[in-house]
């Protein structure tokens, strides 16, 4: 439970940075694999959770106008 309030606090909280939806959601899904592995929960991770992190992990990084 706490992966998921802090994702979701985390996603809500960057909208201080950023006026773009896709880039709170993206940011969102890159902080998901690696809170839920924080918090112990490392066996409720599936593939798809990670490839879709790591994709936009992809995009945050070389994606966004900067």
């Amino acid at each position: 439970m706490c992966a998921i309030f802090g994702t979701g606090f985390s996603t809500i909280a960057l909208i201080l940075f950023t006026y773009n939806i896709a880039n709170r959601l993206a940011a969102g899904l890159v902080l998901y694999p690696p809170m839920k592995a924080a918090a112990g929960r490392y066996r409720e991770l599936n593939a798809g959770a990670v490839l879709l992190g790591v994709l936009c992990l992809i995009y945050c990084a070389f994606g966004l106008p900067h």
